[in-house]
C-alpha cells in the first residue's frame, strides 16, 4: 500500500515538475502512460486556471496540455467555436495587407522609371491613354491583392470587397486589426 501511495506522490510530483520546469523524469520512473498523461493534464489545468502562474509557466501548461489531452483541447476548440484558428487567420490576414501596403510605397520608386512605367501601364492601363500615377498604383494593387487568395476569401466573409477607388483604404483598416479583438467578436 505504502509503495503505491509513494509512487503515487513521487508521480505527481514529477509530473508538476515537468510542466512547470520541463523536468523529465528518468525512464526508470516513468508512470504507465494513461496515468501520466492525466496527471500532467489535471496539473496542467490548475497551471492554466490559477491566475498567479506566471506566463512562461502558463504557455508550458498550455503545450503540456495540448500534448497530453489532444482530444479534449479539440472538443474545447469546437466548443467555443474555434478561437485559434481564427486568431491564427486573422494574424496571417493582417501581415498580407500589412505585405502589401508596404508594396504602395515601392510602387512609387517603380513608376519614377519611364520603362516600369511604361510596361505597367501597359499591363493595368487603359487601352487608350496612360492612366494617372495613383490610379496605375491602385490597379497594380488590386492585381497584388488578387494573388492573396486568403485574404481576398476573408475580405468577402466580411462583405469587404475591395474596388479601385477603396483598395487602400480596406487595405489599412486589415492591417489595424488585432487578433484577439477578431477571436472575441467571432466568439459571440
Amino acid at each position: 500500500m505504502w509503495n503505491f501511495v509513494a509512487g503515487t506522490v513521487c508521480g505527481v510530483m514529477l509530473s508538476i515538475a515537468y510542466v512547470w520546469y520541463d523536468v523529465s523524469p528518468p525512464s526508470w520512473l516513468e508512470l504507465p502512460d494513461l496515468f501520466q498523461r492525466s496527471l500532467k493534464a489535471a496539473v496542467a489545468d490548475e497551471a492554466l486556471v490559477d491566475p498567479e502562474v506566471p506566463e512562461a509557466t502558463r504557455r508550458r501548461a498550455l503545450e503540456v496540455y495540448f500534448a497530453n489531452q489532444a482530444e479534449r483541447a479539440a472538443a474545447l476548440e469546437a466548443k467555443l467555436g474555434f478561437p485559434l484558428p481564427r486568431a491564427m487567420q486573422t494574424r496571417r490576414v493582417k501581415r498580407a495587407a500589412q505585405r502589401l501596403l508596404t508594396r504602395w510605397s515601392g510602387y512609387d520608386a517603380l513608376l519614377k522609371q519611364p520603362a516600369l512605367r511604361e510596361a505597367m501601364s501597359q499591363k493595368h492601363g487603359e487601352k487608350h491613354g496612360a492612366p494617372d500615377d495613383d490610379t496605375l498604383k491602385r490597379r497594380m494593387l488590386m492585381a497584388a491583392l488578387a494573388e492573396q487568395p486568403v485574404l481576398t476569401a476573408w475580405l468577402k466573409e466580411r462583405s469587404r470587397v475591395p474596388t479601385e477607388t477603396n483598395v487602400l483604404e480596406v487595405l489599412r483598416d486589415v492591417g489595424r486589426l488585432e487578433a484577439a479583438s477578431s477571436c472575441r467578436s467571432a466568439g459571440q
